[in-house]
């Protein structure tokens, strides 16, 4: 792991799209941008900056079973095994205490799932037939009141 960074976690706002979409790998697919300007729209969406530039940012779902589901955790490749996934990470868990969390990863996905482990969630089950040959792991987190969180 590199230096770890000090980033501030808020809530994005409209202005803060095309930011956001700039750390993301996937930022010219049309679906990913809907998806993230709706959920920045609708206040689901969070950031990461460090020294004033956006690093990160996480979107959350409440549509899993009724279960609050952490849709994208997404990092700038620089800025990766930095602190900036468990900055986010440590974020959601704070807003959605005493509620089930859940989110998921690919198999092949091993920092995803080295993260979601050093947070508390255990695996919960695997989807099939998402991505050829690449099961998606579900994690899951009973999100408790601790210290960490407040």
């Amino acid at each position: 792991m590199d230096k770890p960074i000090k980033a501030k976690v808020r809530t994005a706002s409209p202005r803060d799209l095309s930011p956001v979409l700039g750390v993301d790998h996937l930022r010219e697919e049309l679906k990913r941008q809907r998806d993230v300007r709706q959920a920045i729209e609708e206040e689901r969406c969070w950031l990461a900056e460090a020294d004033g530039q956006v690093v990160g940012y996480a979107v959350v779902d409440e549509c899993f079973f009724g279960n609050a589901f952490i849709r994208l955790i997404v990092v700038a490749a620089p800025f990766r095994r930095r602190g900036i996934g468990t900055a986010l990470m440590r974020n959601v868990e704070s807003i959605f205490v005493g509620r089930k969390l859940f989110t998921s990863t690919n198999e092949s996905n091993v920092a995803s799932q080295r993260l979601m482990e050093s947070r508390g969630f255990r695996r919960s089950g695997a989807i099939q037939n998402l991505d050829e040959g690449d099961p998606e792991i579900v994690y899951f987190k009973p999100v408790e009141v601790t210290p960490e969180s407040n």
